[in-house]
Formats: C-alpha cells, structure tokens, sequence
C-alpha cells in the first residue's frame, strides 16, 4: 500500500493508520515521488491512498500507466466538485478526511478482494485460451515431434519455468532407461535417450503415478545421491507430472526453473491437464502407428501374393492342359497351385 500527501506530518500518520490496520505501507510526498514507487515496484503497490490536493496529479500519474495499475483511494472535503473531479479521473473510492479508520480499512480491504476476484478471473480466462492452444496442437494430425515441441515450449512460456520436457519411459513403473522426446529450450533434442537411475525423480513419478514438486533442490531428500549432479545455480525448483494412461505409466511433464518455489494449486491443476492430455495424444499417435504397420503388412502380403502367382502363371497353361492331376509346392510343403 502507497500513501501519498504532501503534508509530511499527516503522511507520517497516515502511514501510521494504516500500519496498524495491517497494511504494509510507504509513504511519498507528490505525484513524482509516487510515480518513482511504482516504477520500482508496481507488483507491490496494489493500492494507493492519496490525499486531496494531490489526488488529481497522483490519478493521472497512475492511470497514464501501461499494465498494472493499482486501486486508488482519494481523502479529502467530501464536496460535489472534489468527489465529481476525483471520480472522473479514475479514483475507485473517496473517503472522507475525517472518516475513521475501520471506514478507511474496510473500503481497502474490499477494493482489494474485488481486485483479487478479478485477477483470478483474468487468469483463469488466459489458463483456458493457453489450454484450448495446446489441446488443439496435441489434436493435430501434424508432425508429431514438431507438436510435442510446440507443447511444451508454450507450457514453459505460461508457467513461466526455465524448461519443460517431455521424457516417455517404454518400461512403465519400473523404468531403467527414458527418452527425452521433447524439451523447450532445444530444439534439436528428440528421442535422446537417458539413464532414469540418475534422475529418482523421474522413477518416483513413473512409480507413484503422483505429482512431485520440489521447492529446493538443495534439501529435499529425493535427490540424496544425486545432488551433486544438480547444478544450484540452474536447478532450485522442480516439478513433474505423470503422464498416465488407463492406470500405466507413459512418461512425465518435467519442469525446471533456476528460482526455488513451488508451483500454485492452480498451477499444478492446469499442468495435470496438459499432462492428461498429453497421454490421450501419445495414445492416438502409437493406435495411429499400429494401423500404418499394419497396413503396410497387409500391402507387402498381397504384393507377395501377386508376385508369387505371377511367377506360376507361366505354368498355368501346362497345368491346366495336363490329363494327369498336377499341384506345386514350397519347401515347406506348402501348396502353391493345382489343377
């Protein structure tokens, strides 16, 4: 919170108040000094309480911002004019000077619950559009490896991690070797093959069939033994997700970022989305691979068939002409024609 009057002594009191109400506060002396806050810190600053006669200046300030633009509160002589100019100029409330305190906190605290509840409904429409992306990428009949990558490029650019990958173990549960088939950052890696035993993350996931997060990779214990193949100046957080279908283990969603911290419930539930959806791909693409080998067996059986009567028909003549009955057969015993 940001309060901002020009009269040091009633900033310092203000400050004060709203100190004691809870707030963490800073305090600033003009509009200049204002804009100097936010400039610094603009996730910070969620609200501002300005006191006439600088709310004109400080509202102009704020509200010429590009992107977050924090709620603002204007204190003053609760006249038509002043009330009319404050709210035309983008003010969220005007609480009078002399209003007490439980009045001032409480119009904060409810500008801020309505910001909240508008900040998750934002999210919650960009989580659905990036979602509705990487479903439709995953549903494309594209190239495959080229779709996988595209995935997980835009999982990391949303979840805001330093790489994503996709890594698929053909043994399930109990898997000694992986294939990392997609990453974000490198495009050039696919199909590289690994040994799962140096990453017990990886087997934990594929054995549990659970999601691991791992806020510090410098203590939790998951990776005694291994820790120092974990570089901690690239390496402080981790998290993955199975990628199951019915019940089997197909691979993990692994994600890394250099900052420690673990991901939001939100967070988790939209990547445990992408993962499902992920394993419903994998799925469709191995049905797709078996039709096309079977397919191409049935093909090289009939161009079998063909050619082996191609090779017989010159005998057909003989055959059919003979007065004795006539068959061939294969080494194996196998007839090939008769007449």
């Amino acid at each position: 919170m940001l309060g901002v009057d020009s009269d040091l002594e009633t900033l310092e009191g203000l400050r004060q108040e709203l100190h004691r109400a809870g707030f963490e506060t800073a305090a600033a002396s003009s509009a200049s000094d204002a804009a100097l806050h936010l400039d610094a810190g603009p996730e910070e600053v969620s609200g501002v309480v300005v006191c006439q006669p600088l709310a004109l200046a400080v509202l102009r300030a704020v509200r010429a911002r590009e992107g977050m633009q924090p709620n603002v509160v204007v204190r003053g002589e609760p006249s038509e004019q002043a009330v009319t100019e404050a709210y035309a100029a983008g003010a969220d409330d005007f609480v009078a000077l002399d209003a007490p305190l439980v009045e001032l906190a409480g119009r904060l605290r409810g500008l801020l619950r309505n910001r909240d509840y508008l900040d998750r409904l934002a999210q919650k429409e960009r989580d659905a559009q990036a979602m509705l992306e990487l479903t439709q990428a995953l549903a494309s009949s594209l190239d495959f490896s080229e779709i996988l990558h595209t995935v997980v490029r835009r999982l990391a650019e949303v979840m805001n991690v330093d790489r994503a990958s996709i890594v698929l173990s053909p043994d399930g549960d109990q898997p000694e070797i992986g294939f990392v088939v997609a990453t974000s950052d490198d495009r050039e890696i696919a199909n590289l093959q690994i040994d799962l035993e140096k990453y017990p993350v990886i087997q934990q996931v594929l054995r549990t069939r659970e999601p691991l997060t791992i806020a510090d990779t410098t203590t939790h214990p998951v990776l005694d033994g291994v820790r120092d193949n974990v570089p901690a100046d690239q390496v402080g957080a981790l998290s993955l997700l199975p990628i199951v279908w019915q019940d089997q283990s197909m691979g993990v969603l692994f994600l890394r970022s250099a900052r420690r911290g673990t991901l939001s419930s939100r967070e988790i539930a939209f990547c445990r989305s992408v993962a499902n959806a992920t394993a419903i791909a994998l799925r469709n693409a191995r049905v797709m691979q078996s039709l096309r080998d079977q397919t191409q067996k049935v093909n090289f059986a009939r161009f079998e068939a063909e050619r082996r009567l191609r090779a017989l028909k010159r005998y057909a003549n003989l055959f059919t002409s003979a007065a004795d009955g006539l068959a061939a057969v294969d080494p194996d015993g196998k007839m090939l024609f008769a007449n």
